[in-house]
């Protein structure tokens, strides 16, 4: 059975990358929104898997994101995985209270995310 991703980021170029890692594991598909706006839109209809969520967005930040996804019926317990290029703790500590299932930092490399992709996608997905 597929599983699918969806990634929420105002940058496109992360979903290119997502595509080009994710092309090479099984059973995986991936879709985008480039905003927590369209994100929102999207989970309404239609509920993945796992969701990566960016933070650094505008007009609703990722974190104003979450707190709607954990306050949204038949979504409380869908993961979201925090993907941002902050390493602050304290965002990590303040995401984590409001309901992420983890926090990644966004890796400098592509090989670097195949294996963050790859340990996410075999801890939640079973993959």
């Amino acid at each position: 059975m597929q599983k699918h991703i969806l990634l929420i980021d105002d940058d496109e170029d992360e979903y290119d990358m997502f595509l080009m890692v994710l092309g090479q594991v099984q059973g995986v598909t991936c879709s985008y929104a480039s905003s927590a706006i369209n994100g929102m839109r999207i989970l309404a209809t239609d509920k993945p898997d796992l969701v990566f969520l960016d933070v650094n967005m505008p007009l609703v930040d990722g974190l104003k994101c979450l707190t709607g996804i954990r306050n949204t019926a038949g979504l409380e317990d869908l993961p979201v995985v925090i993907y941002t290029t902050s390493g602050d703790a304290s965002l990590k500590e303040n995401a984590l209270r409001l309901g992420a299932s983890d926090f990644v930092q966004k890796p400098q490399s592509i090989s670097d995310l195949e294996v963050t992709l790859r340990k996410i996608c075999d801890r939640v997905l079973g993959i």
